[in-house]
């Protein structure tokens, strides 16, 4: 197999289960070496650390930190940790996020200010403290993390506005870092099998029935879709969005 980013460093939060571990995996066999942040509590460090020992296995290497996206200064600690121990950071992917699945209604305002803080600010302080040292070296790639929710709607309100606000930080961002060398864009996946996708609603027969490709995706094709982003074959996008979906929604 064609190693194509060997020598590179990668940055993948939420990289202990679902789209974010196989990310890491992923990112991990094309030759990377993979810095994965994940929350410190359970199962997410027994989970990183299995991550760590597969990529090592397979002659890879990893490095497993906790720290919680949402604190900023955990997450300026994690990436100097990485710094410190690479000398470097090429990739960054922010896949840690949460759901809300409550309704407008019954929604409080510390589930609204925890959703914000993991899935918008966490992907801000992610992008903020890796940002520099991209600059720097006058090459990056990030890939944000959102949900084709955000153009559909269909989901709750803290969720989706949550995910649309990454689409839009991604723009921006795209804008302002594209001189500098850095290549920044947005994964906005369709219902995926996970753990996450286990417990939503509505997720049943006739809800795949409704794909034109008849079937659910998988974390390997959300995988696919960031590799291909980080790549040199997708180094004339910034800005974009890719929603692999399976037909749900078209642009």
């Amino acid at each position: 197999m064609d190693r194509r980013l060997k020598d590179q460093v990668a940055l993948v939060t939420g990289g202990s289960q679902g789209i974010g571990r196989e990310v890491a995996l992923t990112l991990a066999r094309e030759g990377a070496t993979v810095a994965i942040i994940h929350l410190d509590e359970p199962p997410h460090p027994d989970r990183a650390a299995g991550v760590v020992a597969e990529i090592a296995a397979a002659g890879g290497r990893a490095l497993a930190l906790s720290a919680d996206v949402a604190d900023r200064r955990a997450v300026d600690a994690a990436v100097a940790e990485v710094i410190t121990r690479y000398g470097k950071i090429d990739i960054a992917v922010t896949a840690a996020g949460v759901p809300s699945r409550t309704p407008l209604l019954d929604l409080t305002g510390e589930t609204w200010d925890r959703v914000v803080a993991v899935n918008l600010t966490g992907t801000f302080n992610v992008i903020h403290a890796v940002a520099p040292h991209m600059a720097a070296a006058k090459s990056g790639k990030i890939v944000t993390v959102a949900s084709q929710q955000w153009i559909t709607g269909r989901g709750k309100p803290a969720y989706v506005a949550s995910k649309a606000a990454v689409v839009g930080l991604t723009k921006s961002v795209a804008i302002e870092l594209g001189p500098l060398g850095i290549n920044v864009n947005c994964l906005a996946p369709g219902a995926t099998e996970t753990e996450m996708l286990s417990t939503a609603p509505g997720i049943d027969a006739e809800y795949i029935a409704r794909l034109p490709l008849r079937r659910l995706g998988q974390p390997r094709d959300m995988a696919n879709a960031v590799l291909f982003l980080v790549l040199d074959q997708g180094s004339y996008f910034t800005g974009q969005v890719l929603s692999p979906n399976g037909g749900l929604t078209m642009s």
